[in-house]
């Protein structure tokens, strides 16, 4: 983890505009850019260089507003505010621009619903969304949020996070589900199981009963951690689910792999 320390912050005080306690609540939130992992009250102090007394109240205020949201072993992880004001930033990236002509395409060929997702906060929140020409009533867009563990493109991201990252998956779901979450936890595993034996995950109307999804997950460049996941998606009245399996598990795979290739 990089220091967050304000360099210049002797200088932008001299200005009237510049709001001190702004600029350190931001900075609190800084400490979690590029960060994988929960930090502990003593590791934010440390990149901020703030007091432990300053840093305990910009922490309650940051909770307060949902910014930020405290695991079960008292460590900081991004609350959903803070999540949700990143969503258009995402839709921005270059790998949005780069690769949605190519899911596109796809989308058109195969005549399915094809999305790309990433992890926030114990939800998937899709960057890329081709429909299909088929009507649901579930419409979902670049932006849009959906249960991690209820869906393929959840649960394929699940399956391929390291011990870490899923301790922290789990932490995020039961914030919204603690009376659930040793069954969700479960399910997971069971679903993670299943990716490992066949490449692939799946969602015949666990999110929505309109749905039958399957999906990958697409790695980073070294292989050591995965970025993104990718889900082909019809309606689930529409296809049997082992034809649907056969129809569209190659040509999903092989999508992911030129899309692991091009980002």
């Amino acid at each position: 983890m990089q220091s967050k320390k304000i360099e210049n912050i002797d200088e932008l005080m001299k200005d009237q505009r510049f709001i001190i306690s702004l600029s350190r609540g931001l900075n609190v939130l800084s400490c979690f850019t590029g960060v994988t992992e929960p930090l502990s009250h003593q590791q934010i102090c440390e990149a901020t260089g703030l007091a432990k007394a300053t840093v305990t109240r910009l922490i309650f205020t940051l909770i307060s507003m949902n910014y930020l949201i405290q695991d079960s072993n008292g460590k900081y992880l991004l609350g959903r505010e803070a999540v949700l004001l990143s969503n258009t930033a995402f839709t921005q990236y270059d790998v949005v621009k780069l690769i949605s002509p190519q899911m596109l395409e796809f989308a058109e060929k195969y005549q399915v619903s094809v999305n790309l997702a990433i992890h926030q906060a114990g939800m998937m929140t899709y960057l890329i969304a081709h429909r299909s020409p088929s009507k649901i009533s579930v419409n979902l867009q670049a932006g849009s949020q959906i249960p991690l563990e209820q869906t393929a493109i959840g649960r394929a991201y699940f399956a391929n996070s390291d011990t870490k990252t899923q301790k922290i998956i789990m932490d995020y779901i039961a914030e919204r589900d603690h009376e659930q979450i040793e069954k969700i936890q479960k399910n997971l595993e069971k679903h993670a199981d299943f990716y490992k034996k066949n490449g692939f995950s799946i969602s015949h109307g666990d999110f929505s009963s309109e749905i039958l999804a399957i999906a990958v997950a697409i790695p980073s460049k070294d292989g050591t951690q995965v970025t993104y996941s990718l889900n082909a998606s019809v309606p689930s009245g529409s296809w049997n689910e082992e034809e649907y399996i056969k129809y569209l598990e190659t040509p999903l795979k092989q999508l992911a792999l030129d899309i692991a290739d091009a980002i």
